[in-house]
C-alpha cells in the first residue's frame, strides 16, 4: 500500500508503460542507465547502484536497483531480473508536535530535538532555527533534563522509539 501510495503520487517516480519513469528527464535517464546495468547482457557481470529521485517538495527519494541472478543454470531460458528498491526519508519524519505532546516538551525543544534526531549538529540546529548556538545548546539541555537522558545519543535514541504515524513507540 506504502509504495502504491508511492508511486500513484506521481511526485519524483512513477510507473508508465511497464518502466519506471522520473519527473524529471535527467532523473529518467539515470534510472533507466542504472536499471540497464543491472539486467545480464554477455561478456558484462550486472552491477547494482544507487541514486537519488528529485521530488517536488519533499525529500529525494533514495532508489537502490540490485541484480537478481538465477540460482542455478537455466540453458536456453533468458532470464533477466532486476529488484528496485525505492525509500522514502519522509515516510518516518518525526513530527515536532508529536514529540513535543509525548515527551512534554515546548515547541522550541521539540523542533531541537527532531533535528537531533536527523543527524544535524547543534551548529546547524542554530543556523536551521535562526538562532544562537549558545541558545540551541541551552535549549538541547533543557530537553535532556526534561527527557532524563544525559547524552545526545540516548535521546536520540529515544526519539527514534516514537512511533511517526501515533507517537507512541
Amino acid at each position: 500500500q506504502a509504495a502504491e501510495r508511492l508511486l500513484g503520487a506521481r511526485d519524483g517516480i512513477y510507473p508508465w508503460q511497464g518502466t519506471l519513469q522520473a519527473s524529471l528527464p535527467h532523473d529518467a535517464a539515470r534510472i533507466r542507465d542504472l536499471v540497464s546495468a543491472a539486467l545480464p547482457r554477455l561478456g558484462h557481470l550486472p552491477v547494482g547502484g544507487s541514486l537519488s529521485v528529485q521530488r517536488s517538495a519533499s525529500l529525494p527519494l533514495v532508489v537502490h536497483v540490485h541484480p537478481v541472478t538465477p540460482l542455478r543454470a537455466d540453458f536456453g531460458a533468458e532470464r533477466l531480473a532486476a529488484l528496485v528498491l525505492i525509500r522514502d526519508p519522509d515516510a518516518n519524519r518525526l513530527d515536532p508536535e508529536v514529540v513535543g505532546e509525548v515527551l512534554g516538551l515546548t515547541p522550541a525543544e521539540s523542533r531541537v530535538a527532531v533535528l537531533l534526531a536527523t543527524g544535524r549538529s547543534v551548529r546547524e540546529i542554530a543556523r536551521e532555527l535562526g538562532r544562537s548556538e549558545h541558545t540551541a545548546r541551552w535549549t538541547l539541555k533543557k530537553v535532556l533534563a526534561k527527557t532524563d537522558t544525559s547524552r545526545q545519543s540516548e535521546l536520540v535514541r529515544l526519539l527514534l522509539q516514537l512511533s511517526p504515524g501515533d507517537g507512541r513507540g
